[in-house]
């Protein structure tokens, strides 16, 4: 599916706030609850969203959607195969193929690789991903980039200039893979001060000297 601004905001405002209907997403937006109807039910049709159930909102004929979590049907509205039963017991094994990607998405900066590419209107250079990515060191952003490369996450051109300049891009697994780290980053800047103070009260206590028996 063609990216579109109004696409890729609707599903950050989804991973944002969890469900919203095409009235809140337009009042959240700027734009009209008609257009962003029309792209939600253009997000449905490729997977990337679903109905979600209306709760406590009433009997209203608005309905609430959610982002989808489920396989992505294949483009060309051709029939889905059924999805093979997952072995989530082996799923944790050591020798289980997942458990590299896996690896790979938990590591801090390429969260944040990601989240800087696909927020970007263009391709970014090496030196402005470094700009953007405050703390990281160029050995580091060097090992990251080539980790998405080699895991097909991200694109890498190099144009035949003096000297040569070289960008980065996500490719199509890349932004699939950037919507699901969108819901780690809003969650984590949502509840940040809940964590925070979590810690906080854990220190405190762990720091206090033990209290006498009886």
């Amino acid at each position: 599916m063609p990216e579109h601004p109004v696409r890729l905001a609707l599903l950050d405002l989804l991973a944002e706030t969890g469900t919203l209907t095409a009235t809140e997403a337009a009042a959240r937006l700027g734009l009209s609850s008609g257009l962003c109807s029309f792209h939600l039910r253009r997000l449905a049709e490729h997977g990337l969203v679903e109905e979600a159930p209306r709760g406590g909102r009433g009997g209203g004929r608005a309905r609430p959607w959610r982002l989808r979590w489920g396989p992505v049907p294949p483009a060309g509205g051709a029939p889905e195969e059924q999805p093979q039963a997952v072995d989530w017991p082996a799923t944790y094994r050591r020798d289980c193929p997942s458990r590299t990607v896996v690896e790979l998405l938990a590591d801090k900066w390429v969260l944040y690789a990601l989240a800087a590419l696909r927020r970007s209107e263009r391709p970014l250079r090496f030196n402005e991903l470094r700009r953007l990515l405050d703390g990281i060191t160029q050995k580091m952003l060097a090992r990251t980039l080539r980790a998405l490369e080699r895991d097909g996450l991200v694109r890498r051109t190099v144009y035949p200039t003096v000297p040569p300049s070289v960008e980065y891009a996500l490719t199509e697994l890349g932004l699939e893979a950037g919507r699901l780290t969108a819901a780690i980053g809003a969650w984590s800047v949502r509840h940040a001060p809940s964590v925070h103070a979590a810690r906080a009260a854990y220190d405190a206590r762990a720091a206090a000297p033990p209290k006498p028996l009886g």
